[in-house]
């Protein structure tokens, strides 16, 4: 498990991973993603969203991301459609915390999702340097991830894309009740 999630290099001597098309599983929390483009044109950089669909028969896949508002906001979501299963490539998989099932995890994610406020948090396509005000779907990612005592298997700074943000999460105090 690797808890230093928002490490912009390959500071514990791990490699580069690449993006799956894999079909993933039940019962298990993924960061997904895909390439953002604006006006058909790529960015260069990559959006993450949390997916994780129940285990049983029928069961469809559920997704919370974050991604820019109509007031330059960092609004959350669930079920964006660009964040359809089959938009997404498989980034890495979500332990949850010591002692907690993955839909017991999803369920304390889904919570933290709904404390989040969208217009507290300033969006910035490429994210801000930590300690400054701007925040995007890969800052959400990881600190909703952070907040909740979640852990990555893999480090979005260690894929081969451009995850820009994951240096400055959005802050636990974004994800606790009001």
């Amino acid at each position: 498990q690797t808890s230093d999630l928002a490490g912009e290099g390959d500071a514990k001597g791990e490699s580069k991973t690449t993006p799956s098309s894999q079909p993933r599983l039940p019962g298990i929390i993924y960061v997904t993603g895909h390439e953002v483009e604006l006006g058909g044109v790529s960015t260069g950089e990559w959006h993450s969203a949390l997916e994780y669909t129940k285990p049983g028969p029928g069961e469809k896949p559920e997704t919370r991301s974050a991604g820019p508002g109509g007031a330059y906001d960092l609004v959350s979501g669930k079920n964006r459609p660009s964040d359809a299963p089959e938009n997404n490539s498989t980034l890495t998989v979500v332990d949850p915390p010591e002692g907690m099932s993955s839909e017991e995890y999803w369920n304390v994610l889904r919570v933290a999702d709904s404390n989040y406020v969208d217009s507290d948090w300033d969006y910035d396509m490429y994210g801000s340097d930590p300690g400054e005000e701007g925040w995007n779907c890969n800052s959400w990612t990881v600190g909703i991830i952070q907040a909740t005592g979640g852990t990555m298997r893999t480090r979005l700074a260690l894929l081969p894309h451009s995850f820009s943000g994951t240096s400055n999460p959005v802050p636990p105090r974004a994800f606790k009740p009001k």
